[in-house]
Protein backbone atom coordinates (compact mmCIF):
# COMPACT_ATOMS: atom_id res chain seq x y z
CA UNK A 1 0.00 0.00 0.00
CA UNK A 2 2.76 2.66 0.72
CA UNK A 3 4.62 1.83 -2.36
CA UNK A 4 1.45 2.31 -4.23
CA UNK A 5 0.79 5.74 -2.31
CA UNK A 6 4.10 6.93 -2.93
CA UNK A 7 4.14 6.02 -7.15
CA UNK A 8 1.10 7.78 -6.92
CA UNK A 9 2.40 10.63 -5.24
CA UNK A 10 5.47 10.84 -8.25
CA UNK A 11 3.22 10.68 -11.00
CA UNK A 12 0.80 13.63 -10.02
CA UNK A 13 3.30 16.33 -10.65
CA UNK A 14 4.72 14.85 -13.89
CA UNK A 15 0.81 14.80 -14.85
CA UNK A 16 0.17 18.69 -14.35
CA UNK A 17 3.33 19.24 -16.16
CA UNK A 18 2.38 17.89 -19.11
CA UNK A 19 -1.12 19.62 -19.37
CA UNK A 20 -1.66 20.97 -22.55
CA UNK A 21 -3.50 24.18 -21.73
CA UNK A 22 -3.52 26.10 -18.04
CA UNK A 23 -6.41 27.82 -16.55
CA UNK A 24 -7.73 30.45 -18.45
CA UNK A 25 -6.81 34.07 -16.00
CA UNK A 26 -10.16 35.42 -14.96
CA UNK A 27 -11.22 38.35 -16.82
CA UNK A 28 -10.73 41.78 -15.23
CA UNK A 29 -13.47 43.53 -13.70
CA UNK A 30 -15.58 46.30 -14.97
CA UNK A 31 -13.09 49.19 -13.70
CA UNK A 32 -12.91 52.13 -15.40
CA UNK A 33 -10.74 54.62 -14.87
CA UNK A 34 -9.92 58.44 -15.29
CA UNK A 35 -6.42 59.40 -16.81
CA UNK A 36 -5.71 63.32 -16.44
CA UNK A 37 -3.02 64.62 -19.05
CA UNK A 38 -0.97 67.43 -18.64
CA UNK A 39 -2.77 68.97 -21.35
CA UNK A 40 -6.00 69.12 -19.16
CA UNK A 41 -7.38 66.24 -21.38
CA UNK A 42 -9.46 63.34 -19.11
CA UNK A 43 -10.16 60.30 -20.84
CA UNK A 44 -12.63 57.52 -19.39
CA UNK A 45 -11.75 54.20 -20.20
CA UNK A 46 -10.31 51.04 -19.66
CA UNK A 47 -6.23 50.94 -18.32
CA UNK A 48 -3.85 48.37 -19.67
CA UNK A 49 -2.04 46.60 -19.00
CA UNK A 50 -3.68 44.77 -16.44
CA UNK A 51 -1.00 44.31 -13.82
CA UNK A 52 1.66 47.47 -12.97
CA UNK A 53 5.18 46.46 -12.00
CA UNK A 54 6.01 48.95 -8.57
CA UNK A 55 9.47 49.20 -7.18
CA UNK A 56 9.17 50.05 -3.62
CA UNK A 57 11.45 49.88 -1.10
CA UNK A 58 9.80 46.37 0.32
CA UNK A 59 10.59 45.05 -2.90
CA UNK A 60 8.61 44.68 -6.20
CA UNK A 61 4.93 44.57 -6.35
CA UNK A 62 2.96 43.46 -9.49
CA UNK A 63 -0.14 45.40 -8.55
CA UNK A 64 -3.62 44.00 -10.50
CA UNK A 65 -5.11 47.83 -12.48
CA UNK A 66 -8.68 46.56 -10.90
CA UNK A 67 -7.39 47.35 -7.18
CA UNK A 68 -5.41 50.67 -8.36
CA UNK A 69 -7.70 53.19 -6.91
CA UNK A 70 -5.46 56.60 -7.32
CA UNK A 71 -1.89 56.99 -8.52
CA UNK A 72 0.09 59.97 -8.86
CA UNK A 73 3.22 60.23 -10.87
CA UNK A 74 5.97 61.75 -9.08
CA UNK A 75 8.62 64.34 -10.47
CA UNK A 76 11.75 61.92 -9.84
CA UNK A 77 10.83 59.63 -13.44
CA UNK A 78 11.19 62.96 -15.11
CA UNK A 79 14.92 63.81 -14.21
CA UNK A 80 15.41 66.45 -17.31
CA UNK A 81 12.22 68.27 -17.06
CA UNK A 82 12.82 68.54 -13.16
CA UNK A 83 16.83 69.70 -14.06
CA UNK A 84 15.12 72.66 -16.42
CA UNK A 85 12.60 73.89 -13.12
CA UNK A 86 16.01 74.10 -11.08
CA UNK A 87 18.01 75.96 -14.06
CA UNK A 88 14.71 78.67 -14.99
CA UNK A 89 15.11 79.12 -10.98
CA UNK A 90 18.72 79.94 -11.35
CA UNK A 91 17.69 82.27 -14.81
CA UNK A 92 15.58 84.65 -12.63
CA UNK A 93 18.52 85.83 -11.27
CA UNK A 94 20.41 86.51 -14.96
CA UNK A 95 21.58 89.69 -15.79
CA UNK A 96 19.85 89.47 -19.40
CA UNK A 97 15.94 90.40 -18.34
CA UNK A 98 14.69 88.91 -21.66
CA UNK A 99 16.29 85.78 -20.36
CA UNK A 100 14.52 86.73 -16.71
CA UNK A 101 11.06 86.72 -18.49
CA UNK A 102 11.27 83.88 -20.48
CA UNK A 103 12.14 82.19 -17.17
CA UNK A 104 8.94 83.49 -15.50
CA UNK A 105 6.95 82.86 -18.16
CA UNK A 106 8.31 78.91 -18.50
CA UNK A 107 7.77 78.49 -14.89
CA UNK A 108 4.42 79.80 -14.82
CA UNK A 109 3.89 77.21 -17.74
CA UNK A 110 5.49 74.38 -15.73
CA UNK A 111 2.75 74.55 -13.28
CA UNK A 112 2.30 71.97 -10.05
CA UNK A 113 5.80 70.09 -11.52
CA UNK A 114 7.75 73.10 -10.75
CA UNK A 115 5.47 74.02 -7.41
CA UNK A 116 7.47 73.02 -4.52
CA UNK A 117 10.95 74.14 -5.78
CA UNK A 118 9.35 77.48 -6.28
CA UNK A 119 8.07 77.43 -2.70
CA UNK A 120 12.05 75.83 -1.62
CA UNK A 121 13.31 78.70 -3.21
CA UNK A 122 11.12 81.67 -1.75
CA UNK A 123 12.40 80.53 1.56
CA UNK A 124 15.91 79.71 0.50
CA UNK A 125 17.34 81.23 -2.05
CA UNK A 126 20.06 83.44 -1.43
CA UNK A 127 19.15 86.01 -3.47
CA UNK A 128 16.25 88.28 -2.36
CA UNK A 129 14.86 89.24 -5.58
CA UNK A 130 14.87 85.61 -6.88
CA UNK A 131 12.90 84.38 -3.21
CA UNK A 132 10.23 87.36 -4.36
CA UNK A 133 9.93 86.41 -7.83
CA UNK A 134 9.75 82.83 -6.71
CA UNK A 135 6.86 83.92 -4.10
CA UNK A 136 5.00 85.47 -6.92
CA UNK A 137 5.33 82.61 -9.51
CA UNK A 138 4.21 80.22 -6.67
CA UNK A 139 1.11 82.42 -5.96
CA UNK A 140 0.04 82.63 -9.36
CA UNK A 141 -0.05 79.07 -9.75
CA UNK A 142 -2.26 78.06 -6.64
CA UNK A 143 -1.04 74.96 -5.44
CA UNK A 144 -1.35 74.21 -1.74
CA UNK A 145 1.61 72.69 -0.06
CA UNK A 146 -0.14 69.76 0.79
CA UNK A 147 -0.99 68.98 -3.00
CA UNK A 148 2.44 69.08 -4.26
CA UNK A 149 3.29 66.42 -6.60
CA UNK A 150 5.59 63.85 -4.75
CA UNK A 151 9.07 63.32 -5.98
CA UNK A 152 8.46 59.58 -6.20
CA UNK A 153 5.09 57.48 -7.42
CA UNK A 154 2.31 57.15 -5.01
CA UNK A 155 -0.04 54.50 -5.49
CA UNK A 156 -3.34 53.67 -3.64
CA UNK A 157 -5.38 50.48 -3.57
CA UNK A 158 -8.04 49.30 -1.79
CA UNK A 159 -5.97 47.63 0.34
CA UNK A 160 -2.68 49.61 0.89
CA UNK A 161 -1.07 52.76 -0.17
CA UNK A 162 2.65 52.97 -1.31
CA UNK A 163 5.33 55.17 -2.96
CA UNK A 164 8.21 53.84 -4.91
CA UNK A 165 8.71 53.95 -8.78
CA UNK A 166 5.89 52.48 -11.24
CA UNK A 167 8.25 50.88 -14.07
CA UNK A 168 5.71 51.21 -17.34
CA UNK A 169 6.81 54.29 -19.67
CA UNK A 170 3.13 54.20 -21.88
CA UNK A 171 0.16 52.96 -20.94
CA UNK A 172 -2.75 52.15 -23.45
CA UNK A 173 -6.35 53.51 -22.57
CA UNK A 174 -9.41 52.54 -24.44
CA UNK A 175 -12.08 54.80 -24.53
CA UNK A 176 -15.85 54.05 -25.90
CA UNK A 177 -16.02 56.87 -28.10
CA UNK A 178 -12.72 57.06 -29.58
CA UNK A 179 -10.92 53.57 -29.28
CA UNK A 180 -7.65 52.49 -28.00
CA UNK A 181 -5.15 55.53 -27.11
CA UNK A 182 -1.22 55.10 -26.14
CA UNK A 183 -0.18 57.76 -24.02
CA UNK A 184 3.06 58.42 -22.53
CA UNK A 185 3.25 58.39 -18.94
CA UNK A 186 5.36 61.83 -18.45
CA UNK A 187 2.02 63.23 -20.14
CA UNK A 188 -0.40 62.43 -17.42
CA UNK A 189 -0.93 63.58 -14.56
CA UNK A 190 -2.47 61.52 -12.61
CA UNK A 191 -5.03 58.18 -12.56
CA UNK A 192 -8.42 57.33 -10.75
CA UNK A 193 -10.74 54.73 -10.25
CA UNK A 194 -13.68 54.99 -12.00
CA UNK A 195 -16.31 52.49 -10.82
CA UNK A 196 -18.97 53.38 -9.32
CA UNK A 197 -19.75 50.44 -7.09
CA UNK A 198 -16.37 50.49 -4.91
CA UNK A 199 -17.25 50.75 -1.12
CA UNK A 200 -15.06 50.85 1.56
CA UNK A 201 -15.79 50.10 5.69
CA UNK A 202 -14.42 51.91 8.24
CA UNK A 203 -13.85 51.97 12.12
CA UNK A 204 -14.28 55.17 14.05
CA UNK A 205 -14.07 54.56 17.67
CA UNK A 206 -14.30 57.26 20.60
CA UNK A 207 -10.33 58.38 20.47
CA UNK A 208 -10.84 60.40 16.66
CA UNK A 209 -12.03 63.68 17.65
CA UNK A 210 -12.30 66.98 15.56
CA UNK A 211 -9.50 68.82 17.82
CA UNK A 212 -7.69 65.68 18.17
CA UNK A 213 -6.55 62.72 15.52
CA UNK A 214 -8.65 62.21 12.23
CA UNK A 215 -9.06 59.23 10.83
CA UNK A 216 -7.70 59.76 7.15
CA UNK A 217 -9.73 57.15 4.44
CA UNK A 218 -6.83 57.92 1.69
CA UNK A 219 -9.81 58.15 -0.39
CA UNK A 220 -9.19 61.02 -2.62
CA UNK A 221 -11.73 64.16 -3.81
CA UNK A 222 -11.71 65.99 -6.57
CA UNK A 223 -14.54 67.88 -8.26
CA UNK A 224 -15.24 64.86 -9.92
CA UNK A 225 -15.68 62.24 -6.92
CA UNK A 226 -19.10 62.36 -5.51
CA UNK A 227 -19.96 60.30 -2.12
CA UNK A 228 -22.64 58.01 -0.51
CA UNK A 229 -21.50 57.57 3.42
CA UNK A 230 -23.78 55.64 5.98
CA UNK A 231 -22.97 55.29 9.41
CA UNK A 232 -24.18 53.48 12.30
CA UNK A 233 -23.18 52.36 16.12
CA UNK A 234 -22.84 54.14 18.97
CA UNK A 235 -19.65 55.96 20.98
CA UNK A 236 -19.89 56.12 24.97
CA UNK A 237 -17.74 58.49 26.68
CA UNK A 238 -18.53 57.41 30.43
CA UNK A 239 -16.20 60.47 32.01
CA UNK A 240 -17.95 63.14 29.84
CA UNK A 241 -21.51 63.16 31.32
CA UNK A 242 -21.90 59.12 30.70
CA UNK A 243 -23.13 60.08 27.37
CA UNK A 244 -23.72 58.08 24.58
CA UNK A 245 -22.98 59.29 20.80
CA UNK A 246 -24.59 58.00 17.20
CA UNK A 247 -23.70 59.18 14.15
CA UNK A 248 -25.94 62.05 14.17
CA UNK A 249 -24.81 63.60 17.54
CA UNK A 250 -26.74 63.69 21.35
CA UNK A 251 -28.86 66.43 21.49
CA UNK A 252 -28.26 66.72 25.43
CA UNK A 253 -24.69 67.51 24.78
CA UNK A 254 -24.80 71.08 22.52
CA UNK A 255 -23.69 71.61 19.32
CA UNK A 256 -21.22 73.57 17.90
CA UNK A 257 -22.33 75.83 14.66
CA UNK A 258 -25.32 73.86 14.33
CA UNK A 259 -24.01 69.96 14.41
CA UNK A 260 -24.62 68.41 17.65
CA UNK A 261 -21.89 67.46 19.69
CA UNK A 262 -21.01 63.34 18.58
CA UNK A 263 -21.77 63.36 15.41
CA UNK A 264 -19.72 61.95 12.92
CA UNK A 265 -18.18 64.70 10.50
CA UNK A 266 -16.00 64.89 7.77
CA UNK A 267 -12.77 67.19 6.11
CA UNK A 268 -11.23 67.22 3.02
CA UNK A 269 -7.57 67.83 3.08
CA UNK A 270 -5.64 68.40 6.45
CA UNK A 271 -6.81 71.92 7.02
CA UNK A 272 -10.55 72.01 5.20
CA UNK A 273 -13.33 72.70 6.97
CA UNK A 274 -15.64 70.38 8.66
CA UNK A 275 -18.74 69.05 7.55
CA UNK A 276 -21.01 67.03 9.04
CA UNK A 277 -21.94 63.36 7.49
CA UNK A 278 -24.36 62.07 10.41
CA UNK A 279 -26.07 58.72 9.68
CA UNK A 280 -26.39 59.37 5.90
CA UNK A 281 -24.50 61.80 3.51
CA UNK A 282 -24.68 61.62 -0.08
CA UNK A 283 -22.76 64.74 -2.34
CA UNK A 284 -19.42 65.93 -3.18
CA UNK A 285 -17.46 67.33 -0.55
CA UNK A 286 -15.80 70.92 -1.41
CA UNK A 287 -11.89 71.10 -1.04
CA UNK A 288 -8.93 68.89 -2.73
CA UNK A 289 -7.49 65.97 -1.17
CA UNK A 290 -8.15 63.28 1.54
CA UNK A 291 -11.36 62.70 3.29
CA UNK A 292 -10.83 62.38 6.81
CA UNK A 293 -13.20 61.60 9.77
CA UNK A 294 -14.11 62.24 13.16
CA UNK A 295 -16.48 62.36 16.54
CA UNK A 296 -17.63 66.19 17.08
CA UNK A 297 -15.65 66.75 19.61
CA UNK A 298 -14.35 69.54 21.72
CA UNK A 299 -12.54 67.14 23.85
CA UNK A 300 -9.23 64.91 23.48
CA UNK A 301 -7.89 61.78 24.41
CA UNK A 302 -11.57 60.66 26.14
CA UNK A 303 -12.18 57.48 27.82
CA UNK A 304 -14.52 55.25 25.33
CA UNK A 305 -15.84 52.47 24.10
CA UNK A 306 -17.64 51.30 21.14
CA UNK A 307 -17.52 52.90 17.70
CA UNK A 308 -19.43 53.97 14.26
CA UNK A 309 -19.11 51.50 11.41
CA UNK A 310 -18.80 54.06 8.92
CA UNK A 311 -19.47 52.67 4.88
CA UNK A 312 -18.51 54.60 1.53
CA UNK A 313 -19.14 54.59 -1.75
CA UNK A 314 -17.47 56.13 -4.11
CA UNK A 315 -19.63 57.66 -8.16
Amino acid sequence: MKRLLLASLLVLPAMAQEAPDKPREPEPADVLHEVRLRSGTVLVGKVEPRHWRVLTQFGTLHVPVEDIRHVVFGRKAQPERFAQVRQLIADLSAANPERRHHAQAKLKHEGAFAAPELHRASKRHADPEVRRLCQEIFDAIGVDPDDFIPDEDRVQTSLFSVSGAVTLKSFKVTVAELGSLNVDRNDIVDVRGYSSTRVRKFKLTGQFTMIGTWLDTKIEISENVSLKISAQGQIHYPRWGNQIMTPDGNPNMGNINGIWLGALVGRVGKSGPHFKIGRSYAGTPKGKGSLYLAVMMNQRNQQSTGEFTVEIEEG
